[in-house]
């Protein structure tokens, strides 16, 4: 795929330089900077307003409930504009639309990043009410498992169909395995989706999350390729590993050089399931049933596990201790004390928030996993027709490379290309052009994109680590 720019090439992939291309908003817009009403809730909080709805308050408006933000006096709640709202079928897309209008269309999603905020409330916001009369409100939460324990702690107050507090929320592949079978969602909504034509209907992503069946209960948010970073001012390309074994090689040639965060940090666990099946081979964990124990992925992991022991001791400190949080991991690679860390490819949000040099930049391995997150709908959202608008919208092309911001690529891994018209095309080179520097290109990263680990192979693996790897030579 071009990116619109001119590029430097290596017999590794194409990556756009910094210092090659132009920025250029994909809309060709300036950004708009109207701020949005937002609300802003701790695990505390949370946990508090399930309390009120257990003592029987579930008829309580989202903002009754120990808010510290209160909606636009403009603005009405999802809740009362859904009330309002016509009867529609969701299979006639021009009901949606009509029932959508003129109501608000509620978010709970991770809101600790600067870019994400900056998308959703000026660029998000306005497009949908432009579009479709629909106003957005954003709810903020500090962790993302606080989504799932909102709609767990409704679903156990009894809340009923449309009762709820938000239309629609962020979910990413691990929180999914524990809400597939709770009862919070809402359902099969994907095929209601006019915007679906334009992706496959049989990749992870779309019908699959981390192994397990979506049933279109989900739609996608986003694509997340999980990469080596380096900095090329300290690198050279030709010296940067490529695969487990070159990275071996690397810790052995430069000790101290190379480390990652101990598991069960989220990162941390990233790179050592990217050298494990590096090693194992990509289908490895695919290939492990729901009802393994933690003998048998022992035994089908040794190889892995021997390689992770090899390593250590040529680690950081000489892997007797790892750092602690991811944060610490990109603190010491900023301060130049590990060569490497590991993290989404499009580094150019890092670099531009000063948590890592200009010169950073990521690499494709020849397995790169890939993690989708996604949108979906929980069973008692009060606007379900603008929840279903929001998701469709999500799946918009433009939308997909408007969302290039936050450091998400679009998830053309999961498009079928052939649907798209030249207008589309040109978004998606526009956007990997301003957003994808010192970055593999799309087209490369799709190439070597694997899925990642089943969901029930994780909370093992990471318990094997602890035991089989951790602080531990051949």
């Amino acid at each position: 795929m071009s990116c619109g720019c001119a590029a430097a090439a290596s017999s590794r992939g194409v990556k756009r330089s910094r210092r090659a291309c132009r920025l250029r908003n994909p809309r060709g817009k300036r950004r708009l900077r109207k701020e949005m009403p937002m609300a802003e809730f701790t695990r505390r909080q949370f946990l508090g307003m399930a309390g009120a709805l257990g003592l029987g308050a579930a008829s309580l408006g989202f903002f009754g409930c120990g808010s510290n933000a209160a909606s636009s006096s403009t603005t009405a709640s999802s809740s009362s504009a859904s009330e309002a709202a016509p009867s529609f079928d969701p299979s006639d897309w021009d009901s949606v639309l009509e029932a959508a209008k003129g109501t608000t269309v509620t978010y709970i999603g991770y809101g600790q990043t600067a870019a994400y905020n900056d998308y959703f409330n000026n660029v998000f916001a306005p497009t949908i009410k432009e579009k479709y009369d629909l106003d957005f409100e954003y709810v903020q939460v500090e962790n993302t498992a606080d989504i799932i324990t909102l709609w767990l702690d409704e679903k156990q107050a009894g809340l009923g169909e449309g009762e709820g507090t938000t239309d629609t929320g962020w979910v990413s592949g691990p929180y999914y395995a524990d809400s597939k079978d709770s009862g919070i969602l809402w359902g099969d909504y994907l095929q209601y989706l006019p915007n679906m034509k334009y992706y496959k209907k049989d990749v992870a992503g779309v019908a699959t999350s981390d192994g397990l069946p979506i049933n279109g209960t989900m739609s996608l948010f986003a694509s997340a390729f999980e990469t080596f970073i380096y900095d090329s001012d300290k690198i050279d390309e030709a010296d940067v590993p490529h695969n487990a074994q070159e990275l071996l090689e690397y810790a052995k040639a430069n000790p101290g050089r190379v480390t990652y965060p101990a598991l069960p940090d989220y990162h941390g666990s990233y790179a050592a399931r990217a050298l494990i099946m590096d090693i194992c081979g990509s289908d490895v964990f695919a290939n492990m049933p729901e009802d393994i124990t933690a003998e048998e992925m022992k035994e089908q992991l040794a190889d892995g596990f021997e390689y992770l022991r090899e390593l250590n001791p040529y680690l950081w400190n000489e892997g007797k201790t790892y750092p602690t949080t991811y944060s610490d991991w990109v603190t010491m690679f900023a301060d130049g004390s590990t060569d490497f860390i590991y993290g989404d490819a499009w580094v150019q949000s890092i670099i531009e928030a000063g948590s890592v040099p200009a010169t950073t930049e990521s690499i494709a391995w020849e397995h790169t996993i890939t993690t989708p997150h996604f949108l979906t709908i929980p069973w008692d959202c009060p606007n379900l027709a603008g929840a279903l608008v929001m998701c469709n919208e999500f799946l918009d092309i433009q939308s997909m490379c408007d969302r290039g911001v936050t450091g998400y690529p679009p998830a053309t891994e999961c498009m079928d290309l052939s649907k798209l018209d030249d207008e589309q095309k040109k978004a998606l080179e526009e956007c990997e052009a301003e957003y994808g520097m010192n970055s593999p290109s799309l087209e490369e990263l799709a190439e070597v994109a694997v899925a990642d680990i089943p969901a029930w192979t994780k909370p093992i693996f990471e318990e094997l680590w602890l035991t089989e790897v951790s602080g531990k030579t051949n």
